[in-house]
């Protein structure tokens, strides 16, 4: 132990935390040259608004089209908004979706109907993209040896107060079904459970 009356001592304490802390820098740096940082993407599927698949989107890219879609009257007054807000000068009749956002294959993934109707639709989009992507990656989940992780999030949502608000689905004698549904760091680890998938599953948020 150094004496920090003895200046000799100090100074040798000092020398020798010195020389440790470069030692460490020089081995991190050997680390950062020594990596392959590299990706390859070998599979992708996505939903956007306008294209369903990772082609259709390239296709509208290519022909300059925007996915975001104009509504008339007809299709206002269908999904509910009241004409006279509609009318307004400052109302935006702009949607970007895409087609049937709500829709699932609950049988590929072994939900019963009801139960597929309490999970927040993110969750059924992310979980059916992910299938794609491995299948465009032919990639079969169940019979690879690779550690195959997932990392996702998603926006914060109102599904579940919406459920809530539905009688037919306002079930108090389960109400944690209808968490683990929609909490959305749950996304990442219900997409690795149905794909039996052996890497990480991490929820991704940021502000």
């Amino acid at each position: 132990m150094s004496d920090p009356q003895n200046p000799t001592t100090s100074r040798a304490a000092q020398q020798k935390m010195l020389e440790a802390l470069r030692d460490a820098r020089l081995q991190i740096e050997s680390l950062k040259r020594g990596g392959d940082r590299r990706v390859a993407v070998i599979g992708m599927a996505t939903r956007m608004p306008g294209a369903e698949s990772v082609e259709a989107f390239w296709a509208m890219l290519e022909a300059g089209r925007s996915g975001v879609r104009e509504l008339d009257d007809a299709a206002l007054e269908a999904a509910g908004v009241d004409p006279e807000t509609a009318a307004s000068d400052d109302y935006v009749r702009a949607y970007a979706s895409f087609e049937d956002p709500a829709g699932f294959d609950a049988g590929l993934f072994g939900y019963a109907p009801r139960e597929a109707t309490i999970l927040d639709p993110q969750h059924r989009v992310f979980l059916e993209c992910a299938w794609a992507a491995l299948e465009d990656a032919g990639i079969d989940s169940t019979r690879t040896q690779a550690r195959v992780g997932v990392y996702g999030g998603a926006s914060l949502n109102s599904y579940l107060l919406a459920l809530n608000a539905d009688p037919a689905y306002r079930d108090p004698s389960n109400p944690v079904q209808a968490v683990v549904g929609n909490v959305m760091g749950l996304m990442p680890t219900r997409v690795a459970y149905h794909l039996d998938l052996k890497g990480p599953a991490c929820g991704v948020q940021t502000g």
